[in-house]
């Protein structure tokens, strides 16, 4: 039953460790005697399963690197369209900062979950390299953006951007606290603000790079495993029908490192709910313009929020939300392209 493993890196002198994942406290994680080999690996025999492949250099940031070799099969990361796969990439220091999470390029099977809610059927393509914030959008930063709005030459759109407000919800505006109640134009009126803050091409997820973000590729239901325990995200059987904040909850972490997928807040995703994800000819995912359609269709949400049921905390589950609607329980978290390139929307 062994398969194949393949990769090279870049630096070519970065540390591989191939550890095998296993169930343990009924979460998966990497066996503590993983080797540590050497790049670049070619046709490296492995037993069939769930690897978890840490790579890292002095100079660069660590990297994880899931991967799932079947029987008899190759894992390479040959992209569509090509015949040799290209290194994996370690981020420079100045490439990442320390609330961002390098989701590397390559194969994920979306969907396939019967038991999540309206989940995608099975659907393999490729997924280029994102980086993806590693927590949601918190109301102190939100406020941020209002201030600079209110301040500067958009101060007219400033009020449109305020969080709806209930006088009986004391959690509110605490700062640490994930913001919500933001329509999905306001999200995107955030990305493209941020965007131009940081000089780098932020946006909304789409709704396959949010599901492997936290998922990684070996089919689990849950961002730490297939077993779920309340006490390790906020759902309703955890958070007292209340959201918790964003640096809470740190057993919600999924293969990457991204925390707070399962439960808190959902995240508002760029495509349309009825019409799911697009992949061309070559099974590669596209990315959808904001601005071409219809700007009424629903559009999808996807994670478990702190008044959800454990079905709707599966990492395959989606929402579908009218974009107009300020809705208690989604709220906004902001992916970009890697390699690093400039942002192509601004205010």
């Amino acid at each position: 039953g062994d398969g194949a493993l393949s990769l090279a890196t870049d630096p070519p002198d970065a540390t591989v460790r191939v550890s095998r994942l296993v169930r343990r406290d009924r979460r998966l994680v990497p066996e503590l005697d993983g080797p540590t080999v050497s790049p670049p690996l070619v046709e490296l025999t492995v037993s069939r399963g769930d690897y978890l492949i840490e790579l890292s250099h002095p100079d660069r940031h660590p990297l994880r690197y899931p991967v799932r070799v079947g029987r008899l099969t190759h894992w390479d990361g040959v992209p569509p369209g090509a015949v040799t796969a290209p290194p994996i990439r370690l981020a420079q220091q100045a490439e990442l900062a320390d609330d961002e999470v390098l989701v590397p390029g390559g194969w994920f099977v979306a969907g396939g979950d019967p038991g999540a809610p309206t989940a995608l059927e099975p659907l393999r393509c490729w997924v280029d390299a994102f980086v993806i914030s590693r927590r949601p959008v918190t109301n102190a930063e939100w406020l941020a953006f209002v201030d600079d709005l209110s301040a500067g030459a958009h101060a007219a759109q400033a009020l449109a951007h305020v969080p709806a407000n209930l006088p009986d919800d004391p959690y509110h505006w605490t700062p640490d606290l994930p913001v919500r109640r933001v329509p999905w134009a306001s999200a995107l009126a955030y990305a493209a603000w941020w965007a131009a803050k940081r000089g780098q091409a932020w946006r909304l997820p789409s709704e396959v790079e949010w599901e492997k973000a936290a998922r990684g590729v070996d089919g689990r239901v849950l961002p730490w495993g297939d077993y779920l325990d309340p006490a390790w995200c906020a759902m309703r059987d955890s958070s007292r029908g209340v959201p918790v904040s964003a640096y809470s909850f740190a057993e919600d972490e999924s293969p990457y490192g991204v925390l707070g997928m399962a439960g808190n807040v959902r995240d508002w995703c760029l495509e349309g709910a009825a019409e799911g994800p697009l992949i061309d000819a070559l099974g590669r995912l596209v990315l959808p313009d904001p601005a071409v359609g219809d700007p009424r269709v629903a559009r999808v949400a996807r994670g478990g929020a702190y008044d959800d049921p454990a079905r709707a905390c599966r990492a395959a589950a989606r929402h579908a939300v009218a974009p107009e609607r300020r809705r208690d329980n989604v709220g906004v978290r902001l992916v970009r392209p890697y390699p690093p390139c400039s942002p192509t929307d601004v205010l």
